[in-house]
């Protein structure tokens, strides 16, 4: 389907810096990148299928990477290609779920309670759900090991997006970003964190993410570090101190209009029927 060439996948997971990473993607790939929709019925738990990628080479013929919330790596898409290449960033859970929180009601409008809220199947382990599909962190270590090739943390965002660059490599990611969708009050999200009810709640819905999260951290992202070539702490120097984006990308014009008056009304027509099943990749028990 894509002739051998490396085409990027990345898994979006709410609050972890995915908003930034996939304006990274537009503005290095331009109309090669293609950020799914999967409509509001689907909104719950998106998952794309690889039928519907595969519908969307007819206006993404030049893709090179995939983005958007139903990108995940326990679906049937890489059987599109063997050059499919999933990444993702986690951040730790119980902050990701404050923050989480904090932007649905203040961007989002959400009146309902935390303490209602944090019950709800939208708030605790929603990291491990994207990519096991299921709370289950076993099966979502299992998967990371062996389908995604590379696992970024947000606390350590600058130096994971230069580690991101070089795992990426030559596909030419231009890394330099300003943040998007960072709130300017963090005063809902600092409370629930220093309120030992709020904290022992948010604790209590994300043992699982807490579990993934402590793999990688220990683990996957360590190896990730050791095995860079050349003086990682300078190279981030080094970015950090030429990060500095355009105000606009020229190819983000092509990007913007491609989306905006081609992929947005056919989209629809794209996805598969709301009622098709998208076949999962289960992890081995």
């Amino acid at each position: 389907m894509f002739r051998g060439k490396p085409v990027l996948a990345f898994v979006h997971i709410r609050k972890t810096g995915g908003s930034t990473v996939d304006m990274i993607l537009r503005q290095s790939f331009g109309a090669g990148h293609c950020r799914i929709r999967l409509g509001k019925e689907r909104a719950a738990n998106p998952v794309a299928a690889a039928a519907e990628i595969r519908r969307c080479r007819w206006i993404y013929w030049k893709m090179k990477c995939l983005s958007g919330h139903g990108i995940t790596p326990h679906s049937d898409l890489d059987s599109i290609s063997k050059q499919l290449r999933f990444f993702t960033f986690l951040r730790e859970p119980v902050t990701r779920c404050a923050s989480d929180y904090q932007f649905r009601v203040v961007r989002g409008g959400l009146k309902q309670p935390f303490h209602e809220w944090v019950r709800t199947e939208y708030a605790g382990n929603q990291q491990t759900l994207k990519i096991a599909g299921r709370p289950d962190a076993d099966a979502a270590i299992e998967i990371l090991d062996s389908k995604v090739g590379f696992v970024g943390l947000l606390e350590r965002f600058d130096e994971s997006l230069v580690l991101l660059q070089r795992w990426a490599q030559p596909m030419g990611l231009d890394i330099r970003y300003q943040a998007k969708n960072v709130s300017g009050n963090s005063s809902i999200k600092t409370q629930l964190l220093t309120n030992p009810e709020s904290l022992s709640l948010l604790r209590e819905v994300n043992q699982e993410d807490l579990k993934l999260y402590r793999y990688v951290n220990e683990e996957i992202y360590p190896k990730r570090v050791s095995s860079f070539e050349g003086d990682l702490a300078n190279a981030v120097e080094d970015f950090q101190r030429t990060n500095q984006p355009p105000a606009v990308y020229p190819r983000q014009i092509g990007s913007v209009l491609l989306r905006e008056m081609i992929y947005k009304p056919l989209a629809p027509l794209l996805r598969n029927s709301e009622n098709t099943t998208v076949p999962q990749m289960r992890a081995a028990s």
